[in-house]
């Protein structure tokens, strides 16, 4: 079976529609046997072409151009849209694709349609449904007050629709077994602002916890777990401003964030994906959004109480991060509450399996459901 996913990572739209669309391909992998898949992606400044590569990929790499830098993030005009596919249709080798995984804010039906001339089944996943999409099945992994109403207009009547946090796509790691330290001695901070951190948000926050916070804090002693993307573009002005910090670590490019989320006392994040990887580990959250689009989701998890939340990057001051951490940190009850009712959000089989499940029936109706 032959699959294509079209998906791009770059320093202005971080690394998350990657980050999600390789857990996808590599649980395809293992749950379809002969499995073929082909990424389509640009080769903008932050991609994630090379990683990509190193998992056993294909990657058919696509110029950069002007209209993809003025549109980031918002729908491609038609015509634009339309070349997009005569390209990525040039770029596939075979004549014939069982399933295109679309991830990518730019492209919505006018893409997907002239994909078919190749594509037996479209997959779309999205997270803004505000635009039209010609597709088979459509996942959206965000948790909004009526979000099964979401896409009600602009999708076919027959789109297999795949909606909420227990479709998260989530990398195998969060479905391991840890034993954390929780709620143990051991005061332990993460932050994750993603791969890229475009605004730096994590400076903001060291700033809070070592300049701020620290010098202050009346308990015992606290750790601090930094997680940067390979592309973050402050990383070594950062490692150089914070050099005299104590307990401080930093992790660059982890695969092992699970792990560290199971064992922090809190994190500070940000929305996106992030959201459901700090969910079904359960790890109290002070989260600052960095991008529009984020928000809602993070003002509706904040009002189920599976998180704090704090405002957009553009309105947040380090010192309202140490008031927010301080408080946590001072509070067992209320770091458990918000433990708790992240929990719920996403149980221990959500996510993948879910999805995989979904996927499989999905495709042996249609005739190409070898696993």
């Amino acid at each position: 079976m032959k699959l294509a996913i079209r998906v791009d990572a770059s320093i202005r739209i971080g690394i998350g529609h990657v980050t999600r669309c390789l857990a996808f391909a590599n649980a395809l992998k293992k749950t379809f046997l002969n499995l073929d898949i082909t990424f389509l992606c640009r080769n903008a400044l932050g991609n994630m072409n090379a990683h990509i590569r190193a998992q056993g990929y294909r990657v058919c790499e696509l110029d950069i151009n002007e209209v993809d830098l003025a549109f980031t993030g918002r729908e491609l005009p038609v015509n634009c849209q339309q070349n997009e596919a005569d390209i990525c249709l040039k770029q596939l080798e075979s004549n014939k694709y069982h399933l295109l995984i679309v991830d990518h804010y730019g492209l919505s039906e006018s893409f997907c349609r002239k994909m078919r001339l190749k594509c037996e089944q479209i997959m779309v996943i999205d997270d803004l449904a505000n635009r039209k999409h010609d597709c088979d099945l459509l996942l959206d992994q965000n948790l909004l007050p009526e979000f099964s109403n979401r896409y009600q207009d602009l999708v076919n009547k027959e789109t297999l629709l795949l909606l909420g946090p227990k479709y998260a796509l989530l990398r195998d790691e969060f479905y391991l077994e840890y034993h954390p330290i929780l709620f143990e001695k051991v005061l332990n901070i993460l932050i994750f602002f993603g791969g890229s951190d475009s605004a730096n948000v994590t400076r903001t926050a060291l700033l809070g916890l070592t300049r701020i916070l620290k010098p202050v804090f009346k308990a015992q002693d606290f750790n601090i777990d930094v997680v940067l993307g390979a592309s973050n573009p402050w990383k070594e002005s950062l490692f150089v401003e914070f050099a005299d910090c104590q307990n401080l670590k930093w992790h660059v490019h982890c695969d092992y964030i699970a792990k560290l989320m199971v064992n922090a006392t809190l994190s500070l994040g940000a929305g996106g994906s992030s959201h459901w990887e700090r969910c079904i580990t359960g790890v109290p959250s002070v989260v600052i959004t960095v991008a529009d689009n984020q928000i809602a989701t993070t003002q509706y998890l904040a009002s189920l109480g599976a998180c704090l939340f704090l405002g957009d990057v553009k309105n947040v001051t380090s010192e309202e991060i140490a008031l927010a951490v301080n408080r946590l940190l001072e509070s067992l009850e209320l770091r458990q509450q918000l433990s708790n009712n992240a929990r719920h959000i996403i149980k221990p089989n959500d996510g993948l399996p879910r999805v995989l499940d979904v996927l499989k029936t999905h495709l042996a109706t249609t005739g190409m459901g070898e696993s």
